[in-house]
């Protein structure tokens, strides 16, 4: 009886899995060559912060590219949640006036 109820478990969490995929385009045309890195995130816990600091957000996956002017990365992931899921690209890179780094994040339906 109790390998059943593990396999059913097993197969209810894995059910509700989602796949992610997502191609992200950057371009500098301040510097001959940039830095950019990307992340594919998964939010997590809301935006309690007690749950945050202990349940912080998922990396499904991480691209580092350094080019001239144009940058493509793909970035592919999978999650199982209770609920729904929360993806968002958090990226990093150097295409500033004064070469420093940058960081921002970019949820789905939120223009930059």
């Amino acid at each position: 009886m109790k390998k059943v109820l593990i396999v059913l478990i097993f197969l209810i969490i894995s059910s509700i899995s989602t796949k992610f995929t997502v191609d992200v385009s950057f371009e500098c045309h301040l510097f001959a060559k940039f830095q950019v890195d990307a992340y594919l995130m998964e939010k997590d816990s809301g935006d309690n912060f007690w749950l945050r600091f202990i349940d912080d957000d998922d990396e499904l996956d991480y691209a580092s590219k350094m080019k001239r002017r144009h940058a493509s990365v793909e970035l592919e992931g999978e999650e199982s949640e209770f609920g729904f899921t929360e993806p968002y690209i958090f990226y990093r890179h150097n295409c500033t006036k004064d070469g420093s780094v940058t960081e921002k994040s970019l949820f789905p339906g939120k223009s930059l």
